[in-house]
């Protein structure tokens, strides 16, 4: 915070594409000031950066995000659990008024072939991971794969390139 201009015209001169934008040690500045301020500093850049705005739906986001930024977040974090999944997906419905052409609602990244060790390995079935990313496609969310594709199993990645389903979103 308070560098955003410096940082924007740092990550524009890197060939930033995308900005996650979390809300962690907001210092309890107002969400809209916060994100409006980095979302100007971006513009100015000249760059066009993707504008991920996450304050989990909290300050009623759903109502000024779509002026600044390109999807914002809705939910609380998401887990590689089926509650967590229906969870996050039923409460971004709350706001689907909000999200249209080039902006959308974010529920939190797809879980589909995460996997956090091997001794805790993904706890959706396939059946649910096959849910889940249609789901997030009929939902308009942001199709962001949180998994590590290097060692994804391949049929979490077989779900993850279903083109039937990608078209739908």
């Amino acid at each position: 915070m308070n560098h955003e201009e410096t940082d924007a015209a740092d990550w524009a001169s890197w060939g930033v594409d995308y900005l996650k934008y979390d809300n962690c040690y907001n210092q309890g500045v107002p969400a809209l000031e916060r994100y409006t301020a980095m979302g100007e500093a971006l513009k100015k850049t000249g760059r066009k950066i993707f504008y991920s705005i996450c304050n989990w739906g909290q300050e009623d986001t759903a109502s000024w995000a779509p002026k600044v930024g390109n999807s914002w977040r809705t939910t609380g974090d998401i887990s590689d659990k089926w509650s967590s999944m229906k969870s996050n997906f039923d409460d971004n419905l709350k706001d689907r008024y909000a999200s249209g052409p080039g902006g959308w609602n974010d529920p939190d990244m797809l879980e589909v072939g995460v996997v956090r060790s091997k001794e805790t390995p993904n706890e959706m079935t396939v059946e649910e991971e096959k849910t889940h990313f249609a789901l997030w496609a009929l939902g308009k969310a942001p199709l962001i794969i949180g998994a590590d594709l290097r060692s994804i199993r391949q049929s979490s990645l077989d779900i993850l390139l279903n083109k039937e389903i990608i078209a739908v979103s």
